[in-house]
């Protein structure tokens, strides 16, 4: 295929800039977010909250949202979204600044910040397939994905060095900032994140969505439940996320606690496991000579090998290689997956697709989180975490004999539309 076959739009380069930047700036909320209430409760309860707020709206407005994305301008949605929560970061150092910041306002703009992102991960999932070719998919979300790692990577050591000169809550600032320039490379962008529509399925008036808003859901769960592969990675998921959300959020506590870690150590952890991200999201359209089913099994098997050793390790070294190999294996899983659907599904559906099986896989996360937390208090962080990988190898050997273990990648077509035969379902579940 000729160079120039191969070549990215530059609306897609401008774009990949924008989200570059912002994942910086979201990269240190993530370490900021955790840190600020463990120094403020020490409890491992306190975490676990942390995690279940952040993810409750995904239960409480998921279905909802992927429906009103499917039915507006998702290029203008998105860019309201970035400016919404440049105003929303601002609350947290400006509440310092008067001696009012709490846990409470923590956990709001927690919750908060996860209502705003579920419409714009669904828009962010929809516009990537208006930006490249079917047969670019692989290549853009692994590009994407590895670009948010480095971020994950740079942005808490970058923190780490920073909060020593400054305090921790102020390291928002820097997030708010690149939302900003996230909204300012959206705008720019010319080429719409919607396909042409037939007469009625375009973008509606607030009066007529709501008036539809339940069957469009109802459509997408449809969909969802209907195919085979997407049901299987929505139980898989919900079952790995249910067990694994405990050491995501305990992994303050696990480093403190179990390794002892210092805060420049502990930000070390969680950038190595966005270093481990980098380096499969590199790899991954190279992994497409194997069957796809075969890949995400084995990735949800070595998920739970890793916080298994996690579990009987008290050496920062071996828990910092294990860590970054947990990482790498929830994304390789995650870009198939996400591939897979933005081949199969139709854009009409894309939104609701994209946060029906985020709810479905998700929802489970705070209940988890909460659960660990209550388990940690009362025991300690290792026996569990070794709990939740003997539980994480049964589920990869029980999805191994699903429909997800069958699973098989669609066929690129160079500059060719979506395949009806994959629509249906078909063309993975054999």
């Amino acid at each position: 295929m000729p160079a120039t076959r191969d070549r990215m739009s530059a609306d897609y380069w401008l774009y990949f800039a924008g989200r570059s930047i912002s994942e910086i700036g979201s990269a240190f909320t993530a370490f900021v977010l955790p840190l600020l209430i463990f120094k403020q409760t020490g409890s491992s309860i306190g975490l676990g909250v942390t995690l279940a707020v952040s993810l409750l709206p995904y239960l409480l407005f998921g279905f909802v949202a992927g429906a009103v994305v499917d039915r507006v301008n998702r290029r203008t949605l998105m860019i309201g979204i970035d400016l919404a929560r440049v105003a929303l970061l601002l609350s947290l150092p400006l509440l310092a600044l008067g001696g009012e910041l709490n846990v409470i306002s923590i956990y709001v703009v927690a919750f908060l910040g996860t209502t705003l992102q579920i419409p714009f991960s669904a828009g962010q999932f929809a516009s990537v397939t208006h930006l490249v070719r079917k047969d670019q998919l692989v290549k853009a979300n692994s590009q994407l994905q590895a670009a948010t790692s480095l971020a994950f990577v740079i942005g808490p050591v970058l923190a780490g060095v920073a909060v020593a000169a400054m305090p921790v809550v102020d390291l928002l600032l820097i997030d708010a900032a690149t939302f900003a320039v996230s909204a300012l490379s959206l705008a720019m962008i010319r080429r719409s994140f919607n396909d042409v529509r037939k007469p009625g399925e375009g973008p509606r008036r607030a009066a007529d969505m709501l008036r539809t808003l339940r069957a469009d859901v109802r459509e997408g769960m449809a969909y969802v439940w209907g195919h085979p592969v997407l049901r299987s990675i929505a139980v898989t998921s919900a079952v790995v996320n249910l067990f694994a959300s405990t050491a995501l959020a305990q992994i303050v506590l696990y480093a403190k606690r179990q390794l002892s870690a210092s805060d420049g150590e502990v930000s070390f952890l969680i950038a190595a496991g966005a270093g481990g991200v980098v380096l499969v999201s590199l790899v991954t359209s190279r992994l497409r000579r194997f069957p796809l089913g075969r890949v995400l099994v084995v990735s949800v098997a070595l998920n739970g090998i890793t916080i298994l050793g996690m579990g009987l390790t008290s050496n920062y070294v071996v828990a910092v290689v294990l860590w970054a190999i947990n990482n790498a294996m929830t994304v390789l899983f995650s870009i198939n997956t996400m591939t897979l659907r933005q081949q199969i599904v139709p854009d009409r559906l894309l939104g609701r697709v994209m946060t029906v099986s985020l709810v479905l896989a998700w929802s489970v996360i705070p209940v988890g989180a909460l659960a660990g937390g209550f388990v940690v208090a009362r025991t300690s962080i290792g026996p569990v975490l070794i709990a939740i990988g003997v539980v994480i190898v049964v589920t990869s050997a029980v999805a191994a004999g699903s429909a997800l273990g069958r699973a098989r990648a669609v066929p690129d077509e160079p500059g060719g539309d979506r395949d009806d035969q994959a629509v249906d379902g078909r063309v993975e579940a054999r």
